[in-house]
């Protein structure tokens, strides 16, 4: 995607050619998360897209970035978020306040984005929500989803748990 932008092509497409694409940000020394950096970008290449926004426990989302590949660290080393006025000087360790300040950001910004965008469509939901496979499979019928595969993943040894 980084590659596509620079040379101003469409993000989505360099990608491959699928129905959905999540967890877009790379597991590296890097910080893309284009579903933050080139939102204007996707929105461009699919303006009648549908954004799903899932939710979680904030205290629990700081908890799991320590153990998800590095993301807690990585986000303070190398992630700035001009957007969100999210900058953590080096060598300074970043507080669990600004992560929280961070996420609330996200969801304001992603909120503020679909209303003035109003082609797109936002869909919400917590994963931990006991029917969220449910929920998701009838807002989106025409995915043919189900409902089983979806829930909090990467939980207690990688159970899938709803």
């Amino acid at each position: 995607m980084t590659n596509a932008v620079k040379n101003n092509n469409p993000p989505l497409s360099s990608c491959g050619n699928f129905a959905a694409y999540t967890q877009m940000d790379s597991e590296s020394t890097s910080c893309n998360f284009p579903q933050i950096s080139y939102l204007n970008e996707i929105y461009n290449e699919e303006p009648s897209a549908i954004l799903l926004l899932p939710f979680r426990n904030v205290t629990e989302w700081i908890k799991s970035m320590e153990t998800w590949h590095g993301l807690k660290s990585r986000l303070a080393k190398f992630c700035v978020f001009p957007e969100y006025n999210f900058t953590i000087e080096k060598g300074r360790k970043a507080t669990d306040e600004e992560f929280e300040d961070l996420y609330c950001k996200h969801v304001k910004h992603i909120r503020k984005f679909v209303i003035e965008h109003p082609t797109l469509t936002l869909v919400e939901y917590s994963i931990g929500a006991e029917n969220v496979g449910d929920y998701l499979a009838s807002l989106l019928p025409h995915m043919r989803l189900t409902p089983s595969h979806y829930g909090h993943m990467n939980w207690k040894n990688n159970k899938v748990t709803m």
